[in-house]
């Protein structure tokens, strides 16, 4: 381990009954943390196309923390028992609620799913490497083979990434959040290789304890284990985040670097850097990254805007698989689906019981109080998010049980104005309607306000227009 962040372990007095770093995990940060991912579980799951508002506030708040735990590394002022807790909350947020390219919202509900033929369209592999003295060497050429196969020319059509990613999410959103688990993916990467428990041999029970299926101490193999874990999640995402970033290099080696190379008559250089990648890409726009070497900022513009776009563009839209429509594949995405969300729901109920446990092992002192403002703003965060939430879930359940009712107003009527007051307008084709001919039935002289319904209405919207006008004459009777 390293020796700042060993400073703090070299008592064994030290390594419990400690204070609390409460700016940093306090009972309001985590309970608001807790909040979130409850409401954000919830929020994806009523409406996962429009899941990118809550990815945006929770990558937000994950860098924020991983951010607080750089400086932290830094300066000293975490215990490792204290940074595995941090680890466990932006761990828990990509495993519980924030989705890198949103493949897992797909799983949310049942329903249609978007499917594309194929994500990557790609014509005979080229063998653009050559074998050198390097392929001669052990594993050299495996190397040799995914260089080959990563160079390969390809094209990525950005509309065809339904089937991958939801059209809910732009691509810049995936980069970002990509970028953020690498980050966060690192510095649990730092923490347990420059920890290193034979240090502390001398007296094991000197050992940091953490919570981790049961109380135990931080041992090599445990460090092992979570060095491994890490190591493969790392790489499935560092491949993800490769294939975008190509375009990112393409753009700035072309019209970053490129007239730069130009003015330092360095342009073998330049073409040797775009035929790395410029092959295996098309220009872009709404279709995908096409090579060309007479792209323009107009492009690049283009390709900025197709990156961003939460939707994809007009006409290009992935093919839908309707399996809601046949009983057999209904049955079958709702049992995915429900196993699905028991799997979130357990895995949310683990981080939360490894990080209150690893706490309470510890004996960690002032972690179960709010006494500070730092803490305060986060469980005011999550709190408000939760009520929304809940808002929400009323909201759909409401319409679900009154599906006439969907897009029902209250309009003003009478000398005020040319629609009823307590009148009810299912529509814009009806607000028409009432300006254009109605009948009256009752009124409201003293205030100048009639009560209208259009003539061609139906028998329920006449039946409410009559009580509320009942309701109303009983007030003004009444005063």
């Amino acid at each position: 381990m390293s020796p700042d962040l060993l400073t703090r372990q070299d008592n064994a007095c030290q390594l419990t009954d400690f204070d609390a770093n409460a700016d940093f995990y306090g009972f309001g940060i985590r309970l608001g943390v807790y909040l979130q991912w409850f409401s954000s579980w919830i929020a994806n799951t009523l409406d996962p196309d429009n899941a990118s508002e809550n990815h945006e506030e929770n990558s937000i708040f994950v860098l924020a923390i991983a951010i607080a735990l750089v400086l932290a590394f830094k300066s000293d002022e975490l215990k490792v028992s204290e940074a595995y807790i941090l680890m466990l909350i932006c761990t828990g947020y990509f495993a519980i609620v924030l989705s890198t390219w949103g493949i897992r919202l797909h799983l949310l509900r049942p329903g249609p799913v978007h499917v594309s033929p194929m994500f990557w369209h790609g014509n005979r592999i080229d063998n653009r490497v050559r074998n050198t003295r390097f392929s001669k060497l052990p594993g050299g050429n495996t190397l040799n083979a995914m260089a080959n196969h990563y160079l390969a020319p390809r094209q990525m059509p950005l509309s065809q990434g339904g089937s991958v990613k939801p059209t809910g999410l732009s691509w810049a959103g995936a980069v970002w959040r990509s970028l953020i688990a690498l980050f966060v993916l690192s510095l649990n990467l730092f923490l347990w290789f420059t920890y290193d428990p034979d240090i502390e041999d001398s007296d094991p029970n000197c050992r940091p304890t953490i919570y981790f299926f049961g109380s135990q101490h931080i041992t090599s193999g445990l460090r092992y284990f979570f060095i491994a874990v890490l190591i493969i999640f790392g790489t499935i995402i560092l491949q993800l985040l490769l294939q975008m970033l190509s375009v990112v290099y393409f753009l700035v080696v072309k019209c970053v670097l490129g007239p730069i190379f130009d003015v330092l008559r360095l342009g073998a250089l330049k073409n040797w850097l775009l035929d790395l990648i410029h092959r295996r890409l098309q220009l872009a726009n709404h279709h995908g990254i096409v090579p060309t070497q007479s792209i323009t900022y107009l492009h690049v513009r283009s390709a900025l805007f197709a990156l961003s776009a939460q939707k994809p563009a007009p006409g290009h839209a992935p093919h839908v698989h309707p399996h809601g429509h046949h009983d057999q594949g209904y049955r079958h995405s709702m049992v995915l689906v429900l196993g699905w969300h028991v799997f979130l729901l357990t895995l949310m109920a683990l981080f939360i019981t490894f990080i209150e446990m690893t706490i309470q092992i510890n004996n960690i002192q002032g972690a179960f109080v709010i006494k500070s403002t730092s803490q305060l703003i986060p469980f005011v965060i999550g709190l408000v998010s939760m009520v929304n939430t809940v808002r929400q879930l009323m909201l759909e359940w409401y319409e679900e049980d009154h599906p006439n009712e969907d897009n029902t107003h209250f309009v003003l009527s009478g000398s005020m104005s040319d629609l009823s007051l307590l009148g009810m307008s299912v529509d814009d084709a009806l607000r028409g309607q009432l300006r254009a001919g109605v009948m009256e039935i009752g009124g409201i002289n003293a205030a100048g306000l009639a009560l209208q319904v259009p003539r061609d209405a139906g028998a329920e919207f006449t039946e409410a227009a009559v009580l509320r006008q009942q309701f109303l004459n009983s007030i003004l009777s009444t005063e």
